[in-house]
């Protein structure tokens, strides 16, 4: 369904479920901005992640052993 075949269900719905409807939108409105948040947090915290990687002279082979050496212990446990 279009944005504006949804305005006219809106404009034509009786007024006791408006302030129902409104409340659905602003909670679909309030997910959307959080979860977008979440995701820049996601992203900073891996771009500082690489960046300590770096700075410490961590190298690919050496990230590749240590999820060989996580896993390895998760099976163990």
């Amino acid at each position: 369904m279009g944005y504006d075949a949804v305005i006219e269900q809106v404009k034509s719905t009786p007024e006791e479920y408006l302030e129902e409807i409104s409340n659905y939108i602003s909670f679909i409105r309030y997910r959307s901005e959080k979860k977008n948040s979440e995701i820049d947090e996601f992203n900073s915290l891996c771009a500082e992640s690489q960046k300590w990687a770096k700075s410490v002279g961590m190298t690919e082979a050496d990230i590749q052993a240590a999820k060989k050496e996580w896993r390895a212990e998760k099976r163990r446990a």
